[in-house]
């Protein structure tokens, strides 16, 4: 059975069966039936097949991340030839030096802010000033001018949930900066993927200093006690393969 090279991704040199200098390859032998390019394509249309392989594809990078610096590759990268990949590492020699410089004593987290609207415009409508006087002044007014002062209370409602959204979202954005100058802003997860943590305002990946996770985690904590009651919803995940920061 005719044998392709799967890499799953570059690392240091640890005498590595295939190598070139101080750069490693992290790989293993699959068959060509199932990853040789006609065969790759069709099998990417089996749930089950893709479901396995992928998982397969995370849980050894994952693994390999615990004991060495990884760039991770795409999913499905595959060699004809020992040669081939040697080639590669020659060809990215340089490229793939500088991220292991980067990805040096770092690892990948995301971070995540979700918010639950029926609950946050609850939060504003009990606690906002000029939302409660706004309330107050609709309830004790006559009738015409009544329907005047309920639009403009829906109108401010609005205004200030739109407004503590974005505070709270730019707040965690500035802290997280203070702590990392490698971070990705990610398009939010779609809300029909999202339905019992809320709506996804802010997803951000971030490469931090290892000896810097326990204040990421501190500050999430914080920010988790501060607005969790408002209907914020706050999540923090990893370490990860640095899959965001190897482009």
């Amino acid at each position: 059975m005719n044998k392709l090279i799967y890499v799953y991704g570059v690392t240091p040199n640890d005498n590595n069966e295939i190598a070139f200098d101080n750069l490693g390859a992290l790989f293993e032998y699959v068959p060509e039936s199932e990853f040789g390019e006609g065969a790759f394509q069709k099998n990417l249309q089996s749930t089950e097949w893709l479901t396995e392989k992928a998982l397969a594809h995370q849980t050894t990078l994952e693994q390999a991340a615990k004991e060495k610096i990884v760039i991770p590759f795409k999913f499905g990268s595959v060699f004809r030839s020992v040669s081939n990949v040697v080639d590669m590492l020659k060809e990215k020699h340089q490229q793939f030096e500088l991220l292991l410089e980067k990805l040096h004593g770092r690892e990948e987290w995301g971070i995540k802010l979700f918010y639950e609207s029926t609950l946050l415009t609850s939060w504003i409508t009990d606690h906002h000033e000029a939302i409660i006087q706004l309330n107050t002044e609709f309830k004790n007014s006559t009738p015409g001018k009544a329907f005047l002062l309920k639009k403009q209370y829906e109108a401010k409602i609005k205004e200030v949930v739109k407004a503590e959204i974005n505070t709270v979202r730019q707040q965690l954005y500035t802290e997280i900066q203070s702590l990392t100058n490698y971070f990705k802003l990610e398009k939010e997860t779609d809300r029909s993927l999202t339905k019992e943590k809320g709506i996804n305002t802010l997803n951000l990946p971030i490469l931090i200093k290892k000896d810097r996770v326990d204040q990421v985690q501190t500050l999430i904590e914080n920010y988790r006690k501060k607005y969790e009651e408002r209907g914020f919803s706050f999540e923090l995940s990893g370490p990860w393969p640095p899959y965001n920061f190897v482009d």
